[in-house]
């Protein structure tokens, strides 16, 4: 008995351990205070947390009106330099927390286009906590008395979670995604809803007949375009929403399932958009989709094209080309999920090189 109890010890210990250490521990963190946010940044990231906070107080003013919500504390906006990769993440419990990864964004990538990225990535992270947070009715009373618990192992603290986390908490992937996707392309002066890049995936998604159907739409897929189908495809759902019921569509789905019971997700549309479900609207939104797209391929199609020739289909994601001097090489990055990130060098013909 005594072994497994200092067993339980050094595992309890090593788990505290682990969960510290989640940031470089090499950090020295400060922090400057807002109106609505405590920024926390480390070392080296002073000037980029000073436009951080600008930047924060400004998409605050323009989301908590857009969204009919106005959080009760502040939001924690942690800024990190410690990857090469662009990334935020935001959490609403136990605190409204947004973590920040500070490099902008490849042109390879979906986020490629942008006016200012740290704006983009700020406003997406906090539609996340604007949608994802508001409570009504029954959901206010638990929070009153309860907070934001966060689930542990035991059946007690999951069931409390299940009794008081807010009810957007589970609405589907794609409309948290899409609810952020649309809020940084309609308040930055870019955003992923703007760029050639999901304009491109749309338009072959008509032009192979490809459409998803709004069941399909919710996770990552094993194939092309992979987990931006919630973002994608959301955004082009509550761009509809918008363009067609009115630029106050999104912020009042945002309210109306804030007091409603988690899963039932159709009564807020039906009850907003003339009785119409979500799969309904998707299914319209498709509609849509299909006729601009299809004016934009024919008008395409009346077009010059560069003939091309496909040099090599080894590998998921082939990027960042690269010619020689005399043109006679290319050398590229070749990435693929079942097998290291490399570096391939080919002649014209795709032979490789090296």
């Amino acid at each position: 008995m005594r072994s497994i109890f200092f067993a339980a010890v050094l595992m309890l210990c090593l788990a505290s351990v682990s969960h510290a250490a989640r940031l470089d521990t090499s950090f020295n963190f400060s922090t400057i205070e807002t109106a609505n946010f405590s920024i926390h940044f480390h070392q080296g990231l002073e000037a980029l947390a000073q436009k951080a906070a600008v930047i924060a107080e400004q998409v605050h003013g323009k989301l908590t009106a857009e969204f009919n919500w106005q959080p009760e504390e502040k939001t924690q906006l942690v800024l990190i330099d410690d990857s090469d990769f662009t990334n935020g993440r935001a959490v609403t419990i136990p605190y409204n927390t947004i973590y920040v990864q500070t490099v902008p964004p490849s042109i390879a990538s979906a986020l490629g286009e942008y006016d200012d990225w740290l704006k983009v990535l700020i406003t997406h992270e906090y539609a996340h906590i604007i949608t994802s947070d508001p409570v009504r009715g029954y959901w206010k009373v638990i929070r009153s008395i309860f907070g934001k618990p966060l689930p542990s192992s035991d059946p007690l603290s999951q069931l409390l979670f299940l009794a008081s986390a807010p009810p957007n908490t589970f609405m589907p992937r794609w409309w948290h995604e899409g609810m952020a996707t649309w809020s940084e392309s309609e308040y930055t002066g870019q955003g992923r809803g703007k760029g050639s890049y999901y304009d491109m995936v749309f338009r072959t998604a008509v032009a192979e007949d490809q459409v998803p159907r709004v069941d399909e739409i919710n996770g990552d897929v094993p194939y092309w375009p992979r987990g931006n189908l919630p973002y994608l495809y959301g955004y082009r759902l509550h761009k509809y929403l918008s363009d067609t019921y009115g630029k106050d569509a999104p912020g009042s789905l945002n309210i109306a399932h804030s007091g409603r019971f988690p899963y039932l997700i159709n009564a807020p549309p039906e009850d907003l958009f003339g009785g119409k479900s979500y799969r309904e609207l998707y299914a319209d939104m498709v509609v849509a989709l299909k006729k601009e797209q299809s004016l934009r391929i024919e008008s395409l199609s009346r077009a010059p094209f560069t003939p091309l020739s496909t040099i090599s289909k080894m590998g998921e994601n082939l990027t960042n080309p690269r010619f020689s001097p005399d043109g006679s090489r290319i050398a590229y990055t070749r990435r693929d999920p079942h097998d290291h990130t490399t570096i391939v060098i080919t002649d014209q013909t795709g032979s490789t090189v090296l």
